[in-house]
């Protein structure tokens, strides 16, 4: 394991313990936001014996269309066993939109003290899942075909009271006061889901699993609500204002709920959205300072703390945040004849503040389009949105078809986002990598019609000019963000890349389970585990890295697939109970005696890099749960 990836475990994951259990009782109220939000000043100070954290959501990128449902509560547990809830109102979110960003949900301040469990209620009776077949096609779950399995993945029939559970290590979630903390919730779709397409149905398996970690993700992180104050540079202080907390599509005006206050840091390079153009800098911080109280604001950027902050590389100011007065649809274009946009599998949130999914959405644009591209203020026209793009349209008097979920929109506005590129690299060149693409934005090439582009998604060229790809080759598989070029046949590059990530070298997430639990599931050799698929083997047996998934089973040959010794923190677990280990000598020694003493292995998740050309996972994080408590 070099330097920089153990740099990584020990700033992460000696702070996680992911507990894969699945508890079905309702959390008790705790404290919370009251009529004013019950956040902090937005300052860091606190009243004594209190202090604050923010928490945070995101998801890793999966199948789903949507995955739609009533996030409950998130409560905290002390070490003293008390508990304090820190979101006042369920929440509707939609998980699958969450895969390339990070939602702040809250800044709560809560009494001070040392915190070892987050858990996060879900309620699934009133889920809109829906999942992407091999051919494309969306299809919905039924409530008679979602099972939802607990901790000894036997099925329960109560799905109003999800709860899902984080033990926090060492060292914990610590609260003091004046001092802000942070933690993040990863919901982890791919991970925790299996869809059987094979009947004439979906039929999907949820075994539900938290990750907690001490450090936001390297993400986009967005935070949405209402313009407190704005502050403008002085002797004291740098430029910088505060949001009131209204996350994901909960009222953003007329309602006195807020989750708490975060501070929002802006710099001359920060652009700024409002109803009648872009600013930049200085220019759009005043133009903002000198908007009312309570004006809508949503701000992209990354985290950063001493204090809790956003540092922004763009504001949305006004009618340009989804769920004020405007209609607003988000996904990528699959299609694009004229003027006319297509677009399966989005978002919609109308003017109303309800969250919709789409079918098909039929967006039309004209001359009065504004048209706008995120991390910039450069013009641009309707011309430039292609088939691929990742876009949010603005319009008004939206017609949606509740009976075939399908939106007719004109555009008053569309603004062009970064776009997710998975693939494998064909050919580089000094200005040019072709890849052969594996998704758009999580999606398969094969939904989208190139028709008018001259893009071929198995020889997909992208200008990667000013990046530094040293280590990028022929058979690399890739992450690509940027941006589709414009619309219309061309020789040029297809797509203009922001960044390339050699997923290789990124941490990838193993997930194996055998059912019936097995006793066989693993053997010893030379002080590590080499997984036995032949026997009994269940749903999940995949490597995710970035979004892209390996079959454990197929996609590395014949090769048996090891983890080996590894640096960090490392669980066995029966039942409800854990063991932790931090030297995995001694941890392969005791799952041996385990299986020995005729313990049957039930699942094994492995968070760590990953050698593509021995099968080989290292380990920082480590968990196998074993079939009840034996011993």
């Amino acid at each position: 394991m070099d330097k920089h990836i153990g740099q990584v475990w020990k700033n992460r994951f000696f702070n996680l313990f992911t507990v894969l259990c699945l508890l079905l009782t309702p959390i008790l109220p705790g404290c919370g936001s009251g009529g004013g939000g019950g956040g902090g000043d937005g300052t860091g100070s606190a009243e004594e014996g209190t202090g604050e954290v923010a928490i945070s959501l995101t998801d890793a990128p999966s199948d789903f269309a949507s995955y739609t449902v009533d996030v409950v509560s998130i409560s905290l547990k002390k070490l003293s066993g008390a508990e304090v809830e820190t979101l006042p109102l369920t929440q509707r979110v939609d998980f699958s939109q969450y895969a390339e960003m990070t939602e702040f949900v809250t800044s709560c301040t809560i009494p001070s003290g040392v915190y070892t469990e987050v858990a996060l209620t879900l309620d699934y009776s009133n889920a809109d899942i829906r999942v992407e077949d091999n051919a494309g096609i969306i299809k919905q779950i039924s409530q008679g075909n979602l099972i939802i399995l607990d901790d000894e993945d036997n099925p329960v029939t109560d799905k109003t009271r999800v709860r899902v559970s984080v033990n926090l290590g060492t060292p914990a979630l610590t609260i003091l006061p004046g001092v802000a903390a942070h933690l993040a919730l990863d919901f982890n779709l791919k991970a925790t889901n299996s869809v059987d397409l094979s009947g004439s149905a979906p039929v999907l398996t949820v075994s539900p699993m938290l990750l907690a970690d001490l450090e936001l993700q390297a993400k986009t992180l967005r935070v949405r609500g209402t313009l407190a104050d704005v502050h403008l540079a002085d002797a004291k202080q740098a430029d910088n204002f505060y949001v009131l907390i209204k996350p994901f599509i909960y009222a953003i005006l007329g309602d006195q709920y807020y989750f708490g206050k975060l501070m929002v840091s802006p710099d001359d390079n920060t652009v700024y959205v409002f109803d009648d153009g872009q600013k930049t800098g200085s220019v759009g911080l005043s133009q903002l300072a000198s908007m009312p109280a309570n004006t809508p604001v949503l701000a992209l950027g990354s985290f950063a703390a001493g204090p809790n902050r956003l540092e922004a590389e763009e504001v949305y100011v006004g009618s340009r945040v989804p769920g004020l007065d405007t209609d607003v649809v988000n996904g990528s274009v699959i299609a694009r004849s004229g003027d006319t946009l297509t677009i399966t599998g989005a978002s919609l949130v109308n003017s109303s503040g309800q969250l919709k999914f789409c079918k098909t959405a039929v967006v039309t644009l004209n001359g009065n389009t504004q048209v706008s591209r995120q991390f910039t203020k450069d013009t641009f026209s309707k011309d430039d949105i292609s088939v691929g793009q990742h876009i949010v349209v603005f319009g008004n008097n939206a017609v949606f078809n509740e009976s075939t979920e399908q939106l007719f929109m004109t555009a008053s506005a569309a603004r062009m986002l970064v776009t997710h590129l998975r693939g494998t690299v064909k050919s580089v060149s000094s200005s040019t990598i072709v890849v052969n693409l594996s998704a758009i934005d999580g999606r398969k090439p094969s939904v989208f019609n190139f028709t008018g582009t001259g893009a071929d998604p198995a020889n997909y060229k992208i200008d990667r000019t000013g990046l530094t790809l040293s280590k990028i080759a022929t058979n690399t598989r890739v992450k690509v963000w940027g941006f589709v070029n414009q619309f219309g046949p061309s020789t040029t590059p297809d797509f203009n890349a922001r960044t390339v990530i050699d997923i290789s070298t990124m941490l990838g997430l193993m997930q194996v389970n055998w059912n019936p639990a097995y006793n066989g599931a693993f053997s010893i050799s030379n002080q590590s585990l080499v997984l036995n698929f032949n026997e009994d083997l269940g749903r999940f047996h995949f490597l995710l890295r970035d979004g892209m998934v390996d079959d454990l089973v197929t996609d590395f040959g014949s090769q048996q697939v090891v983890i080996k010794d590894g640096k960090g923190l490392f669980l066995i677990a029966q039942g409800l109970f854990f063991w932790p280990y931090i030297d995995f000598g001694n941890y392969v020694n005791e799952l041996d005696n385990y299986q020995y003493k005729g313990a049957k292995v039930r699942g094994i998740t492995a968070i760590g890099t990953f050698d593509d050309d021995t099968a080989t996972m290292t380990p920082g994080y480590q968990v196998v749960r074993f079939q009840g408590v034996l011993f």
